[in-house]
């Protein structure tokens, strides 16, 4: 089972981390994605990836950085260390359906890196046609259940150029 860890003080992530966790616990989350049709950029079909996400057992962390230079991204998808969900500090004040799509975003990814023999990622495609690939689904999905509106259709905005990060590794800062 994934956990998300926060042990910081904003009260809007601490409230997006339960309901995120009470989600990942939450046996109509599971049959949602089991009952999705399909998934671009992958032939992985959507009842495994579900099964995967129920049954790997990751720690995930939130830690926040400040992007640079500035922009409205909500994260960025960190490969070399998926357990962690990077929340972009200057959108972090958003809600907790918005926030919970992030985290569950990050979590499909991690659960990809833990299951190598299977790719259900978004590599290659562009942001704007990305709305059906696995971690954005299923985040619009937590945000869609979450909020209690099915028709919230929003992509949450990831960095473009992660290589930026590298330069930047200074920049992650334990925000609490």
């Amino acid at each position: 089972m994934i956990i998300i860890k926060y042990t910081g003080k904003r009260n809007n992530i601490q409230i997006a981390v339960e309901k995120a966790n009470r989600l990942l616990r939450s046996r109509e989350f599971y049959e949602r994605i089991s009952l999705h049709p399909f998934f671009d950029n992958t032939d992985v079909a959507p009842y495994i990836i579900a099964n995967l996400i129920k049954k790997t057992t990751i720690k995930m962390n939130i830690r926040f950085y400040y992007s640079q230079p500035r922009s409205k991204a909500h994260s960025f998808d960190d490969s070399i260390n998926p357990r962690n969900i990077q929340v972009n500090v200057w959108t972090m004040e958003r809600s907790v359906p918005s926030l919970c799509d992030t985290m569950l975003h990050a979590c499909v990814h991690a659960v990809n890196a833990e299951n190598p023999k299977y790719n259900f990622g978004h590599t290659g495609i562009n942001e704007n046609d990305a709305a059906n690939t696995a971690p954005y689904w299923i985040g619009n999905l937590a945000q869609k259940m979450i909020s209690g509106d099915e028709a919230i259709d929003e992509i949450s905005l990831h960095e473009e150029n992660t290589e930026m990060f590298k330069i930047f590794e200074c920049m992650v800062l334990p925000v609490s």
